[in-house]
């Protein structure tokens, strides 16, 4: 019992011992550790110094659904469901689940990118921004990437474009674009970050008025073809039963037209329309700097320790071995 105790007090004075050592070695080096500690603070000020200001702007959209509860629409997929499935035509749905999944895959698809860029000059704003000037409030482009008067991608010294791929610039796309549906209401929160905090609420505006536009273009066509076919059809029915499901799917269509063509927010609606920041979302710089600050005082620690363990003098390696 009495060894016990005594290799246990024993234990206690050697830890006691080591930290004391520790502490003296770490004493010994305190001018080496705070200058390491300095410069990294230095450095930490001024990268987050020198880190451009991003700014993020929102907005909260609606699906619209395209049919009232107790229209025609409502009633159709229940009544000429089978019919309508076998002629190739969509019915409108009284569910709006089914069209916030659509909106969503539609704006995050490589698809609907293509066509952003397409039918919007938007790709220099988004793959060769250098800086942002408040004053102006112009995103200001690199001038060696491209020509911003002739509008056209430049090329290297070697003859390589500056032009992005399609699939980086539809990774860039990604990294700046957010959204999300809130689970309560079915509402959609989206978002865009960027250098500009006017092209930020470009960008967006333009997403949820490009995604209505292309979704109206769709409905209306699939409409029409559904419409000729329709009526060829009808005509060559003599069927009294079958001719008035022909027509109850034609005023159907005619709905769906209709819909297109009064309503401008045709499938997203702004319940809080996107806006232009006017503080920045990122960097937080205090941040940066006292992380940097503490990561460079661990480090220098280590590196002391380190560097007494390997390189010092064999009176830390006894100590180390004791």
């Amino acid at each position: 019992m009495d060894n016990n105790y005594n290799k246990e007090i024993k234990n206690q004075s050697h830890d006691e011992i080591d930290l004391k050592k520790l502490f003296l070695i770490l004493w010994g080096k305190k001018y080496l550790i705070i200058t390491l500690t300095l410069m990294s603070a230095f450095i930490s000020v001024f990268i987050a110094l020198n880190k451009p200001n991003i700014y993020k702007s929102t907005a909260l959209v609606t699906v619209i659904e395209s049919s009232t509860g107790g229209g025609i629409s409502s009633n159709l997929s229940s009544q000429y469901g089978g019919l309508a499935s076998l002629a190739g035509i969509s019915l409108p749905s009284s569910g709006g689940a089914d069209k916030t999944s659509l909106a969503i895959e539609t704006i995050k698809s490589r698809s609907f990118f293509r066509y952003l860029i397409k039918e919007n000059d938007i790709l220099p704003m988004l793959m060769a921004a250098e800086s942002y000037n408040p004053i102006s409030k112009q995103l200001i482009l690199d001038s060696e990437a491209y020509d911003s008067d002739l509008k056209l991608w430049l090329k290297d010294e070697n003859g390589i474009n500056y032009a992005p791929s399609f699939l980086e610039s539809y990774d860039i796309y990604r990294s700046l674009l957010s959204i999300t549906k809130d689970q309560e209401t079915g509402y959609l929160n989206m978002s865009i970050i960027n250098l500009s905090p006017v092209f930020a609420e470009y960008l967006l505006s333009l997403i949820i008025a490009e995604v209505n536009v292309l979704t109206r273009e769709k409905d209306l066509n699939e409409s029409d073809r559904a419409m000729k076919y329709l009526i060829s059809l009808a005509a060559e029915t003599s069927i009294a039963g079958v001719k008035n499901s022909i027509n109850k799917l034609i005023e159907s269509q005619l709905e769906t037209q209709m819909l297109a063509n009064i309503n401008e927010d045709y499938l997203l609606q702004s319940l809080d329309p996107p806006f232009i920041p006017e503080l920045k979302f990122a960097p937080v710089r205090s941040q940066i700097a006292i992380f940097g600050t503490i990561t460079g005082c661990f480090l220098s620690i280590f590196l002391v320790l380190f560097y007494s363990m390997f390189f010092s003098s064999n009176q830390f390696i006894k100590f180390i071995k004791d």
